[in-house]
């Protein structure tokens, strides 16, 4: 049987490395849709008792995962120059698209009583704009006397915060990225200007330090690995030739990984962005054993094809078995209950 399945894979070689050349050019396309995950795994199952009473916590209360908060502590942002290039900057960013609202200094607002329609309305503390610091620096002790802002706002050691609210929309698209790369774009603009220093916060910020994150570190990882694999092969077989085969076939498996997480419909989280170098790393010790076996018949053998032949008719079936024994063993993650464990284990088994 062995026999006759080398045979059949020698005589109709042109046409499987055509369907394997056809099929990566395929999964290279799907590979453009694939999508990163932004926000943070959930790494217990849905059916847990704290995750349900979580879930329904955030159905009746919603959740506040769209404030960004920039604060800063320097007495430079009390200076009447420096303050005003602060209102600039807080209108800036009041007019980038997916903001919904700025709460900060310049323009926090207080509760005022309408003794004529028996009412309250909110005002603007710092309207009309001070012009001198006198005029600031009264405002400033009127804003520290607010009790509602007292310790959010500004505090009596001089730090002051600006919260930024987000569509929500946006935060749950690729867009967010590029809308806090505006805000930090803008705000680095200021802190350079006036040279102080900005400190962020807030769960859209961490969600985009953990997306940024997980694209750098899917790059360097898979570039290390092959790097370092290539000068491992390179040292043993002194051969070019060698090296790029192992190296074309992982690289073609890694295409199809990226190709699978989009056929399938799942995004790249942290999990599953170590599958690419984990592909080099259990790959190329298969590819090294069949090389090495390959150059071994070939001395033996008269002939490439008689080489080959014997190649798959003596460790071509032990190759297979372990290599969906591995399968197996990444199939069994499938199982969980918990999503980043079970998408990870359904693309490993599979590629």
């Amino acid at each position: 049987m062995i026999d006759n399945f080398s045979n059949f894979i020698l005589r109709y070689r042109v046409f499987f490395v055509s369907i394997i050349f056809l099929f990566t050019i395929f999964m290279a396309y799907q590979s453009q849709f694939v999508r990163y995950n932004y926000n943070f795994a959930q790494t217990v199952p849905d059916s847990d008792e704290d995750m349900i009473y979580y879930k329904e916590f955030k159905k009746i209360f919603g959740e506040d995962g769209n404030v960004f908060a920039i604060g800063l502590k320097d007495s430079l942002i009390f200076d009447i120059k420096i303050f005003n290039n602060y209102n600039k900057y807080v209108q800036n960013l009041e007019s980038i698209k997916g903001i919904n609202g700025v709460l900060s200094l310049p323009n926090l607002k207080v509760l005022t009583k309408d003794e004529v329609n028996k009412s309250f309305n909110f005002q603007n503390l710092y309207s009309p704009f001070p012009t001198t610091q006198s005029e600031l620096d009264s405002l400033l002790i009127l804003s520290k006397n607010q009790k509602f802002y007292e310790n959010k706002i500004i505090n009596s050691e001089g730090a002051v915060t600006l919260l930024i609210t987000i569509d929500q929309s946006i935060l749950n698209s690729p867009n967010r990225n590029n809308l806090m790369l505006k805000l930090i774009e803008v705000s680095q603009e200021f802190s350079n200007k006036n040279n102080i220093d900005l400190h962020y916060a807030g769960l859209p910020y961490s969600r985009y330090i953990i997306a940024e994150s997980v694209k750098s570190e899917l790059v360097i990882f898979l570039i290390i690995s092959i790097l370092i694999t290539s000068i491992i092969l390179f040292i043993f077989f002194r051969s070019f030739d060698t090296v790029f085969v192992p190296i074309l076939i992982i690289t073609v498996v890694v295409i199809w990984v990226f190709g699978t997480l989009s056929l399938l419909n799942y995004k790249i989280t942290l999990l599953t962005a170590l599958l690419p170098p984990l592909i080099v790393v259990i790959g190329i010790p298969n590819c090294v054993y069949m090389l090495n076996y390959y150059h071994f018949s070939l001395n033996k053998f008269s002939s490439r094809k008689e080489a080959i032949s014997h190649v798959i008719k003596t460790i071509g079936l032990i190759t297979l078995i372990t290599n969906v024994t591995t399968a197996v063993g990444f199939f069994v993650l499938a199982t969980t209950d918990i999503k980043v464990l079970n998408e990870f284990g359904i693309v490993a088994g599979i590629n």
